[in-house]
């Protein structure tokens, strides 16, 4: 995730924080998000591993 450091001068321009802070909830909730459905990549491979396994003859190489 994205930290949230602050610069150290007192000057900054209001409207380049927000966006800067909205930047980093998007980053933030996109990363959530995908670590969410990192676990999914398993079922779809075994699915087609089942899916494969009948229509591929056993002991089969590829030349």
């Amino acid at each position: 995730m994205i930290s949230q450091q602050q610069p150290t001068t007192a000057l900054i321009d209001p409207a380049r924080q927000r966006y800067q802070h909205e930047r980093i909830r998007h980053s933030n909730r996109v990363a959530r998000a995908l670590a969410m459905h990192a676990g999914l990549g398993w079922f779809y491979r075994q699915r087609l591993f089942q899916v494969y396994q009948h229509l591929i003859n056993p002991g089969l190489t590829c030349a």
